[in-house]
């Protein structure tokens, strides 16, 4: 299991020392060099600056008794890659009913598009993937892959071509404010129009009746 903090074979010397510190506060703690590989493995994904936000923490708030892992998850604020897959998921199955897959969909998370792309191939296959059984099993696929891109240390893509742009057909401005959008780390999208007026820091240019929307195929239940 790759981590953080948690590198061949043994804990990181600044995990270690974060671990030490904490124990040196609370007299029955006792920890071994086996906890502490442990605690590294299990608290890989979070980030550096909110776990220490949590050992300090901890230090103020223990109860006299050296915390889990799993309060330290909770004291850093921090939700786990599970749960940040999970909203990925949701966030791609709306945007492939709301967007389709003719658009571009640009997303803040790049380990969903990694996750999306190793299970499906491709944004058209996953819009048109129909409910079923197999859906529910890709969406574990996609759970597995997600939180093997959260631990890795390579940049994620952040783009799933639509296939307008695919097609290499170069549509005038209007069309292209239809024909992209983004879905942002919290779950919420952005259309074209919507991208370009925060880009240029102004209101969204109104488009021509029938310009607004753009069909997509592959409706998902969240």
């Amino acid at each position: 299991m790759s981590s953080r903090y948690y590198v061949d074979g043994a804990a990181t010397e600044e995990f270690a020392k974060w671990m030490y510190a904490l124990a040196d506060l609370i007299p029955s703690a006792k920890l071994t060099e086996g906890q502490i590989r442990a605690y590294a493995q299990v608290l890989g994904d979070i980030e550096p600056q909110a776990l220490r936000t949590a050992f300090g923490r901890a230090s103020r708030e223990n109860d006299g008794f050296y915390p889990s892992a799993a309060q330290l998850r909770k004291l850093a604020g921090e939700p786990t890659s599970t749960d940040a897959a999970l909203l990925a998921w949701s966030g791609l199955c709306r945007a492939a009913e709301e967007v389709g897959a003719y658009a571009t969909l640009s997303c803040e998370d790049g380990c969903a598009v990694e996750a999306l792309l190793s299970v499906f191939g491709s944004w058209q296959a996953f819009c048109e993937m129909p409910d079923g059984p197999a859906l529910t099993q890709h969406r574990q696929q996609f759970l597995a892959y997600y939180r093997t891109w959260a631990l890795a240390a390579r940049k994620p893509r952040t783009h799933l071509p639509g296939i307008c742009e695919s097609s290499g057909r170069a549509p005038d401005f209007r069309e292209a404010l239809t024909w992209m959008a983004k879905l942002r780390a919290d779950g919420t999208i952005l259309y074209g129009r919507d991208i370009v007026a925060l880009e240029a820091g102004r209101e969204r240019p109104a488009l021509p009746e029938g310009r607004d929307a753009q069909d997509g195929k592959g409706a998902k239940e969240t």
